[in-house]
C-alpha cells in the first residue's frame, strides 16, 4: 500500500531530510498517523470477526463430536441387532456429521491463521505508529528550539549593543553620583545633629589623659 511505503520512508529519514522534503513535517506526521490509526482500525474490526468465528466453529465443533460417536454407536448397535434400516440411517447420520466436522476443522485452522496474520500486522502498526509519534514530538521539540533561537538572534540583532553599553554606563555614572551625593547627605546630618561632636569629645578626651600621663611623667623626673 502506498502509505505504508510513505510512512516507511519518513521512518527511516533523518528529521532534516524530512524538513527539507516537506513544508509543513508535523502535518504530514500527523496525517500519516491518522491513516495508521485508520488502517489498524480495519485489522481490529477484521481481527474480532475472526475471533467470533473461532469460537463459533469452536462451539461447533463440540457439538458436533458427539454427534458422530453417538451415531457410529448407534449403526453398531443396530448391525448387532440385525436392523439394517436402522443401521444405514445411522450411518448415513454418521457421515454427514463427518463431513461437517471436517468442514469445520477446516476452517476453524484457517481463522486461527487469520487471527495469527492480523495479530502480528496490529502489532507491527502499533510499533510504526510510535515510532511516528516519537518523530513528530522530535521534529516538534527541535522545530521549537531553532524558532526560539532564530527569534532571539533577530531580537538581539536589533539592537546596537556598543550603544547599549555606553548608556548604561552613563546610567552607572549618575547612580554612583547619586550615592555620593546621598552619603554626603548623610554626613552632613551628622554634624548638624552632635553625631561628629560627640566623636570629637571622646577624641578631646583621651589627648587631655595623655596629655595629663605626659605631665605626671616630668614631674617625677624633675
Amino acid at each position: 500500500m502506498a502509505v505504508f511505503k510513505r510512512i516507511k520512508n519518513i521512518l527511516s529519514a533523518d528529521i532534516h531530510d524530512l524538513l527539507d522534503r516537506a513544508e509543513d513535517p508535523s502535518s504530514m506526521l500527523k496525517l500519516y498517523a491518522r491513516e495508521l490509526e485508520e488502517q489498524m482500525g480495519k485489522i481490529q474490526t477484521a481481527l474480532g470477526n475472526q475471533l467470533f468465528a473461532q469460537r463459533k466453529l469452536q462451539a461447533l465443533i463440540a457439538e458436533t463430536e458427539p454427534v458422530v460417536s453417538r451415531r457410529a454407536r448407534q449403526a453398531e448397535l443396530a448391525v448387532q441387532r440385525g436392523e439394517d434400516n436402522i443401521a444405514e440411517l445411522a450411518l448415513q447420520e454418521r457421515i454427514l456429521q463427518e463431513k461437517k466436522l471436517e468442514a469445520y476443522r477446516l476452517e476453524l485452522g484457517a481463522a486461527e491463521t487469520q487471527i495469527t496474520v492480523l495479530t502480528e500486522q496490529f502489532r507491527r502498526l502499533k510499533d510504526t505508529h510510535s515510532q511516528l509519534q516519537f518523530k513528530h514530538f522530535v521534529y516538534v521539540s527541535r522545530s521549537s528550539a531553532a524558532q526560539t533561537i532564530r527569534e532571539t538572534n533577530d531580537t538581539i540583532g536589533q539592537y546596537d549593543t556598543d550603544r547599549v553599553l555606553k548608556e548604561y554606563s552613563k546610567l552607572e555614572q549618575k547612580l554612583w553620583r547619586a550615592e555620593a551625593e546621598a552619603e554626603a547627605s548623610q554626613k552632613a546630618y551628622q554634624i548638624l545633629h552632635g553625631a561628629v561632636p560627640k566623636q570629637n569629645d571622646e577624641l578631646q578626651s583621651q589627648v587631655q589623659e595623655e596629655l595629663r600621663r605626659m605631665k605626671e611623667m616630668k614631674a617625677a623626673t624633675s
